[in-house]
């Protein structure tokens, strides 16, 4: 029984240092009104860090110039340059 704490303990420990870590999100082409609506719902969640968005055309950006995340309008180089989880 011993082991099975420990293994547990060991575990929860993990649990709670992922916890602590933001998955970071990027988000390709703001235009749709749907992906504008996801970026703003992964900037609601409290675990999520909306790191970078992407968009051909610059102005399509202008409205999520507070959020903190670095505006691209390359592809390539937003991976170059960000650590991101999901897209």
């Amino acid at each position: 029984m011993k082991i099975v704490q420990k293994i547990y303990n060991e575990n929860q420990k993990k649990v709670i240092k992922m916890s602590e870590k933001k998955v970071k999100f990027a988000v390709v082409g703001v235009r749709s009104i749907g992906n504008a609506y996801v970026t703003k719902a992964i900037m609601k969640i409290p675990e999520a860090e909306l790191v970078a968005i992407c968009d051909v055309q610059p102005d399509r950006m202008e409205r999520f110039a507070g959020t903190g995340a670095r505006q691209y309008t390359d592809c390539e180089e937003m991976f170059a340059n960000e650590e991101i989880d999901i897209l």
